[in-house]
């Protein structure tokens, strides 16, 4: 979180915000020019999940007032 203290809000030129708020990404204008000239792609999100082996919820577990365990 303290790296984000470096910058202005209008700093930033493109805000990711993934896994219902858990996580945010943030870029400036001149990280997405060096990704551009370096050719370097971001993973798709399917593949950034598949990364991770999934893991079986224990029983009992609640989800949105759901049980998934």
């Amino acid at each position: 979180m303290d790296q984000f203290l470096e910058f202005r809000p209008q700093d930033f030129a493109r805000v990711e915000v993934v896994g219902f708020g858990a996580q945010m990404r943030a870029y400036t204008q001149e990280y997405l020019d060096w990704m551009t000239e370096n050719d370097h792609v971001a993973p798709a999100f399917e593949t950034e999940f598949s990364m991770c082996p999934p893991t079986k919820a224990p029983p009992g577990t609640r989800k949105r007032g759901r049980p998934v365990g």
